[in-house]
């Protein structure tokens, strides 16, 4: 499930990154064509190597282990050729804009990412198809092909919850005349203020629903239950109910807890659990599971898919100003030709999708690992000896496949953990030593999160990313309208902002050359001539001439600001008093403080200033 959910990530990323070519490039037959044709080689591939799976098991010549890895390295393989074959899709076949022509649905988000996930879907169940012979001589499954298919979609689907309930509020939100609400949703401190307030609720009552789905029922009443039951309560473990896992019809051996408040927290144990281990082992199992709620291990993952998104969220930025920055780029933004922008937002979408591997496989990937491991040893110290996790472990190992020494990106190989319970046998302080570096380690993650997620997201460097970025695009248009007044207005603004106060002052001489009665050149002048630098007395009485004209043509709080400053820089007090009042009269209730300020600075001069 934990692939699931980064396949599932970045395949909406990629749709969310692609551009809606209008007109489109390709014909609707066209991208259909195209697509059953990455199908068809999907297809082709998976039954190549599956073929040569199911000929090995056939032989006898290799063991089940070694074939275990080989089949579960193989879905991988072709998973992430799935997740290729749905980018090229995306960037390509225009799927966006196909998708958006749908009618009712193609205006909301919502369901746009469910027919993308739908397409990717598509995929998998060629993956899943073509994987069964090899799954069932392997894993001795009883039950057909179409109820594999079936319930590997009713295994993963719960996955895309989350994401679904997540765009269809925001979709909501969108559409309602929200105001000042909206603004602040669309910021980037709203954003992550929604997302993280969003997941909280969600993931509280979220478990209560995926129970459902995967229809799951009470552990029914008899011994073993009463015992695992009484275990679980001798440790304080609060919980909503024990259930009966149904999933690939219990076949699987597995175990897990969900559900960040008890009310709604679920234990799940599937039935091939419960036969196979003797009831020293299942407490061991529960422990483990016992320690995920003990450790809030799952609002550790809130915490770090919610510093993915802050760090993406300002990474997006920074990428995107240094591609948009390249001439070939640039000019494709300011005069796009049809099919270019699809090569942009490709491009863009590259480093965006190595950030969210490198996140989520090695960074959170370390700390799913630790977590396993931590959970691991609360089990032996729970059961006073690790003797009944390992034998559970290796149980699980052997009858899964023989996958003792298969690695994984999210946990432990078997036998790294046995060799880390072995060794708190040893050492019985190893278990409190590795508590305190999952919690060193969680509190230097959250420094680092907090330092990057501010730099990507509101230092001085991001702006200026940013400003240089908008300078380029206007003066790549300037070249083709050198006289249009709102793009020079905008190139000082960039400039001024950028501390470039002399560029800035000629961009806004130009502008009076073209226009002389531009309120903004006129007021923006005088304010850089009296504030930015130091002027001599005829550069003072000009600015007040440029600000006189500026109120003249327009009443505007901030202009009438300017031209108190320019009275009080010409020694005329008691005319910046009176302009200083007009503009706090005049000012909104959101900005009076700065005023109000202004107003009791030339107050306090009685005389001209120094």
């Amino acid at each position: 499930m934990f692939n699931s959910v980064i396949y599932f990530i970045v395949v909406l990323l990629i749709f969310n990154l692609s551009y809606p070519e209008r007109p489109s490039p390709v014909t609707a037959l066209d991208a259909f064509s195209i697509f059953l044709s990455g199908c068809l080689v999907l297809a082709l591939c998976a039954r190549i190597w599956f073929r040569g799976i199911e000929r090995q098991l056939a032989s006898d010549l290799v063991s089940e282990g070694r074939l275990t890895r080989r089949y579960h390295s193989t879905v991988t393989k072709l998973s992430v050729m799935a997740v290729v074959l749905f980018f090229l899709d995306a960037f390509f076949l225009n799927l966006k804009h196909w998708f958006q022509m749908v009618p009712l649905v193609g205006g909301f988000s919502v369901f746009q990412g469910l027919m993308a996930i739908g397409l990717f879907f598509a995929y998998l169940t060629i993956i899943w198809v073509m994987s069964y012979r090899s799954y069932r001589q392997l894993f001795g499954a009883g039950f057909s092909q179409k109820s594999y298919v079936c319930y590997q979609i009713q295994f993963h689907f719960p996955v895309l919850f989350p994401w679904l309930a997540l765009s269809l509020f925001s979709d909501l939100i969108e559409r309602l005349p929200l105001g000042r609400l909206s603004n602040f949703l669309n910021s980037s401190e709203g954003q992550l203020l929604f997302f993280t307030c969003f997941m909280l609720i969600l993931m509280t009552f979220m478990p209560k629903g995926i129970q459902r789905w995967w229809r799951c029922e009470p552990l029914a009443l008899g011994p073993k239950a009463q015992e695992i039951r009484e275990f679980l309560h001798s440790h304080g473990l609060r919980y909503r109910a024990i259930l009966r896992w149904p999933i690939f019809e219990g076949k699987v051996l597995t175990a897990g807890i969900m559900g960040i408040v008890p009310r709604y927290r679920y234990i799940l144990v599937t039935d091939s659990l419960l036969e196979l281990l003797s009831l020293e082992e299942l407490k061991a199992v529960l422990a483990h599971e016992m320690a995920h709620a003990k450790y809030r291990h799952m609002l550790f993952y809130i915490l770090f898919f919610a510093g993915f998104v802050v760090i993406s969220y300002g990474l997006l930025d920074f990428f995107f100003y240094a591609i948009a920055a390249h001439p070939y780029f640039l000019k494709i933004l300011t005069n796009p030709r049809p099919g270019q922008m699809n090569i942009f937002y490709l491009t863009l979408s590259i480093p965006m999708l190595l950030t969210l591997i490198i996140y989520f496989r090695f960074i959170m990937g370390f700390f799913m690992r630790h977590f396993e491991r931590q959970a691991d040893l609360y089990s032996a110290f729970v059961m006073k000896t690790s003797r009944y996790t390992i034998s559970a472990l290796e149980k699980i190992a052997l009858l899964s496949g023989k996958i003792r020494d298969m690695p994984s990106w999210h946990h432990f190989s078997i036998r790294e953990r046995v060799e880390a319970l072995e060794r708190v046998e040893r050492d019985p302080v190893f278990r409190k030593r590795h508590n305190l570096f999952v919690a060193l380690t969680i509190s230097i993650y959250v420094v680092v999160l907090i330092a990057a997620g501010w730099f990507v997201n509101f230092s001085e460097i991001k702006q200026g990313a940013a400003d240089e970025f908008l300078a380029r695009i206007i003066e790549e248009r300037l070249v083709e309208e050198p006289h249009n007044v709102e793009l020079l207005v905008a190139l000082a603004m960039v400039q001024h902002r950028r501390n470039q106060i002399q560029s800035a002052m000629e961009t806004y001489e130009r502008i009076l050359e073209v226009s002389p009665l531009n309120p903004i050149a006129l007021n923006n002048l005088a304010w850089l001539l009296i504030k930015e630098r130091e002027s001599d007395k005829a550069e003072k009485k000009r600015a007040l001439t440029l600000a006189k004209m500026a109120v003249q043509l327009k009443r505007d709080p901030v202009f009438l600001d300017t031209l108190a400053e320019a009275y009080f820089a010409n020694g005329m007090v008691e005319m910046a008093i009176e302009a200083a009042r007009e503009a706090l009269a005049l000012a909104p209730s959101t900005g009076r403080e700065y005023y109000e300020k202004q107003l009791q600075k030339f107050l306090g001069h009685k005389g001209p200033p120094l």
